[in-house]
């Protein structure tokens, strides 16, 4: 898990918005033009939801320690896996040595 590098939780989405201001290229009838994109990063973190617009020129990292989190999870799950089997397995092993 050390190898993975800086992680990040959180999901990042590209948004494009329209604005209130009359005239604008957004509200045009006929090809309107949607201001944008705007990247969010949403995650939770200690029960508390956050979310917060990113710079597009953070996105690049970003999506890595996103990715690099996403893999740490994995791999997390793997060894709770391997850990509860070989629990299983000693457990066996002390049942059956316990008969004997």
């Amino acid at each position: 898990m050390g190898d993975l590098g800086d992680i990040r939780p959180g999901s990042l989405t590209k948004q494009y918005n329209i604005c209130g201001k009359e005239g604008c290229r957004c509200k045009n009838k006929i090809n309107p033009i949607k201001h944008g994109p705007y990247y969010n990063l949403s995650y939770t973190y200690k029960g508390r939801g956050t979310s917060a617009y990113i710079p597009e020129l953070y996105v690049h990292e970003l999506k890595i320690k996103i990715d690099n989190y996403s893999k740490m999870k994995k791999l997390i799950d793997e060894w709770i896996e391997l850990s509860i089997l070989k629990s299983k397995i000693e457990i066996k092993l002390i049942k059956k040595n316990n008969k004997k």
